[in-house]
């Protein structure tokens, strides 16, 4: 959505986007211990050139349905014009968290993206200023994403979305997630690096799961290997 005419808003994003510094990766992900761009970090990155050219934003939480929350990000520009964007996601009680701690999460995670998303920022390389001038201009290859070397014990505690243990699953059920999961990265279904990395951790808990049970077959009837908790 956008105002009637946003000609003096295009020629001012031109400018401050020109300006704009990649945002810092400032935060640590504890689970799949990869690094990203908060959203604290996301508006420090565009603040100064969005100040400087006349813009601003608002981002609204908005009502979706039952099980999804919203938010509207609206960039503003000082003549009066805008644009706008929804966005939504569902969401659901959380092992270990409350309703409410779940909304703030998905809120903090919506505005994150969304504010990234119409601003044009992105996360940019962090890697202290090593890189030289003759490291400019290479393009990266894109591979799959790795992860720290999986346990059999951290497998068997991953939890799914309905806040299941991956060790409990039955063999079949782990069988169809590693193929979704590996057609999926093999597709590059996952936009985000983020993402990514998540369905390739949950692919190595299934793959290592699974050889153990290969190895040495439950004596339980459900497919649980006997001996893990």
């Amino acid at each position: 959505m956008k105002s009637e005419s946003i000609a003096a808003l295009a020629k001012a994003l031109s400018l401050a986007q020109a300006s704009m510094q990649a945002a810092e990766l400032n935060s640590v992900n504890p689970f799949l211990h990869n690094r990203y761009a908060d959203l604290g970090s996301v508006i420090e990155a565009a603040r100064p050139s969005l100040a400087a050219h006349g813009l601003s934003f608002s981002q609204l939480i908005v009502n979706g349905e039952a099980d999804q929350l919203g938010i509207e990000t609206i960039l503003l520009h000082e003549s009066g014009e805008w644009i706008s964007s929804l966005f939504h996601i569902h969401y659901g009680d959380e092992k270990g968290r409350s309703l409410v701690q779940s909304a703030g999460a998905v809120i903090t995670y919506l505005r994150r993206y969304a504010l990234a998303a119409i601003l044009g920022v992105y996360a940019g390389d962090d890697d202290d200023g090593n890189s030289g001038p003759e490291s400019k201009g290479k393009k990266k290859t894109e591979s799959m994403p790795t992860t720290p070397a999986m346990t059999l014990e951290t497998a068997m505690n991953v939890v799914n979305h309905e806040g299941t243990k991956y060790g409990e699953l039955e063999t079949e059920k782990l069988t169809y997630m590693l193929n979704t999961l590996n057609t999926s990265l093999q597709r590059d279904a996952y936009k985000s690096d983020e993402k990514r990395t998540e369905a390739a951790f949950k692919l190595d808990a299934c793959k290592t799961i699974l050889a153990a049970r290969i190895s040495n077959p439950p004596a339980s009837s459900d497919g649980i290997n006997a001996t893990s908790e």
